[in-house]
């Protein structure tokens, strides 16, 4: 999967889950994931030009609000509801998801460009 496909489907899981979570219990807190899903797809355009600050940016959003949604399951996960467990997990795992292809395809552009430094040499 490329990149810009997953910061796509990791915005619109946090957008549709996140507006669903605040729209069952009204809170301020629950609009960091639909803003930050907002914010990944805004910046999802960028993505597809190849903007280097742009998409490391895009993945400390991303880490930032699954740390967030990890805190949120750990210490709330007793006052929650089985529906409020299922939307914080499904975004936790598309978050995770998105970061593990990240770091799968900058870790084979770094090691491709070392060998073709050795290749010239």
């Amino acid at each position: 999967m490329e990149l810009a496909k997953s910061s796509q489907i990791n915005g619109i899981i946090l957008l549709v889950l996140g507006f669903w979570g605040y729209y069952l219990a009204p809170d301020p807190l629950f609009l960091i994931f639909p803003i930050g899903g907002g914010i990944l797809l805004i910046l999802n355009f960028f993505l597809k030009k190849g903007n280097k600050t742009l998409l490391y940016s895009r993945e400390i959003i991303t880490m930032l609000l699954s740390l967030f949604l990890l805190y949120y399951l750990i210490f709330f996960t007793f006052n929650l509801g089985f529906t409020s467990i299922f939307r914080i997990v499904t975004m936790l795992f598309s978050c995770i998801v998105s970061i593990v292809i990240f770091v799968k395809k900058s870790n084979n552009r770094i090691t491709l460009g070392r060998d073709k430094r050795a290749k010239k040499r």
